[in-house]
């Protein structure tokens, strides 16, 4: 078992994440808000989880979910900020 961690982007998208970790058959550690350094009024949801999937398998399969289940339209950067650990990759933009 490992733990992942990532983050939402958008208001209300920490609201959907719920149903998202059902779709991965993942189980919440901890989740928190996080609000952006740059402008106090935009604030994102952190999320922990624990799976038995490898990194990149669950990157996909979340992807994937969030690609073609329009209950998540959005919700990519979800994916892009999944990390092994208890800090969401922040510098996904550089992949």
């Amino acid at each position: 078992m490992a733990r992942y961690t990532f983050r939402t982007e958008c208001f209300g998208d920490g609201d959907r994440v719920p149903a998202l970790l059902e779709e991965l058959s993942v189980s919440l550690v901890s989740s928190k808000q996080q609000v952006d350094l740059l402008n106090d009024r935009w604030v994102m949801h952190q999320f922990t989880v624990d799976s038995d999937l490898e990194l990149e398998v669950l990157r996909k399969k979340m992807a994937n979910i969030i690609d073609k289940d329009k209950r998540f339209t959005d919700m990519h950067r979800c994916a892009q900020t999944l990390a092994l650990g208890d800090t969401p990759n922040e510098e996904w933009f550089k992949k």
